[in-house]
C-alpha cells in the first residue's frame, strides 16, 4: 500500500486504544474488553455520571472533544510509536497510526477555515 501512495490508520490491539489516549497514556497491551472498561471509567468520571460505551455511539466524537484531548491522544500515539525499534507491526501493541490520519483530516479542516 505505502508504495502506491496508500497509508492505513490501523491499531493493535483495538480502536478503543484510540478513543483511551485522548485521556491517559497506556504502553501496556491489553484486551479490547480492558480498553472499553478503562474508557467508560475515564468518560463517566468527566461526564459525572454513568457511562456505557456502544460500538457504533455516534456521539463518541462529541465526547471525546468535550471530555478527553485530542492534542494529548495525538501525542501520546506518537510517544508510543517511538517507543518500538523494528518494523513488525503484528509486535507493536499497544500502537495506533489513526494520529497520523487525524492529523492530515485536521490540516485539511484549517485550510478550508482560511
Amino acid at each position: 500500500a505505502n508504495t502506491h501512495g496508500i497509508q492505513s490508520a490501523w491499531t493493535n490491539e483495538s480502536f478503543e486504544l484510540w478513543f483511551y489516549l485522548h485521556f491517559d497514556y497506556l504502553d501496556t497491551g491489553i484486551s479490547r474488553s480492558q480498553y472499553i472498561e478503562k474508557l467508560e471509567k475515564k468518560i463517566s468520571t468527566k461526564k459525572g455520571e454513568k457511562f456505557k460505551y456502544e460500538k457504533e455511539d455516534p456521539r463518541i466524537y462529541e465526547l471525546l472533544q468535550k471530555y478527553g484531548d485530542e492534542n494529548l491522544a495525538i501525542r501520546y500515539a506518537q510517544k508510543l510509536r517511538e517507543s518500538y525499534e523494528d518494523t513488525n507491526y503484528a509486535k507493536h501493541n499497544p500502537c495506533t497510526m489513526v494520529d497520523k490520519l487525524v492529523e492530515k483530516l485536521n490540516s485539511f479542516k484549517q485550510h478550508k477555515e482560511l
